[in-house]
């Protein structure tokens, strides 16, 4: 685990690295989600999953980019610029799409994302520090924490691996836990 290195330096790196990677797997995980919507995939209980507005399917990026962008337009080569894309580990970018593209799953997604936890706010507050240190991001990380009820840290990633006063893990562990669940309902 990140938190047994020794020197705060190698800790603090660690913890920027997984804050960083699991942000943007759970960015991957939503688009490929929204994706997978498309081709008559089944949920893990055996449901189809459906849309009203069967053209959506002829190009979901492109229906994800406008219903965010309204005035974007692909390139030349009719592709999309990454840039374009809505921002995807934000919940509310499932949640729009799929009611917009009338999926059946939607109620699924709705139900996954009404977990109480902050990880989908404060996390992407977290990765911005790790990824830009400047003060400004140092002083809006350190914000997160009575937040997520973390004693005052000194840096960014003590938020990470203090035990919250309401749990017996890190809350870190915590918020992995918390993308799994709702990763777990979006897919049930």
């Amino acid at each position: 685990m990140v938190t047994a290195a020794t020197d705060p330096r190698d800790r603090d790196a660690g913890v920027a690295l997984a804050a960083i990677d699991v942000l943007n797997t759970w960015s991957n995980f939503a688009r490929a989600y929204w994706f997978s919507a498309f081709g008559t995939p089944r949920t893990t209980l055996g449901r189809s999953i459906t849309s009203s507005r069967p053209l959506v399917a002829s190009d979901p990026l492109g229906f994800a980019v406008l219903t965010f962008r309204p005035n974007a337009q692909p390139n030349s080569y009719g592709r999309w610029d990454t840039r374009s894309e809505p921002t995807w580990h934000d919940p509310q970018t499932l949640l729009r799409l799929t009611s917009e593209a009338g999926l059946s799953c939607f109620a699924d997604v709705a139900a996954a994302f009404s977990v109480n936890s902050r990880v989908f706010y404060d996390l992407p507050v977290l990765r911005n520090y790790f990824a830009h240190r400047n003060q400004e991001t140092y002083y809006a990380a350190l914000r997160v924490a009575p937040l997520n009820s973390v004693p005052t840290p000194k840096r960014p990633s003590e938020i990470l691996t203090s035990v919250p006063a309401t749990s017996t893990q890190s809350l870190f562990l915590n918020w992995l836990g918390d993308f799994d669940l709702v990763a777990d309902y979006c897919c049930a």
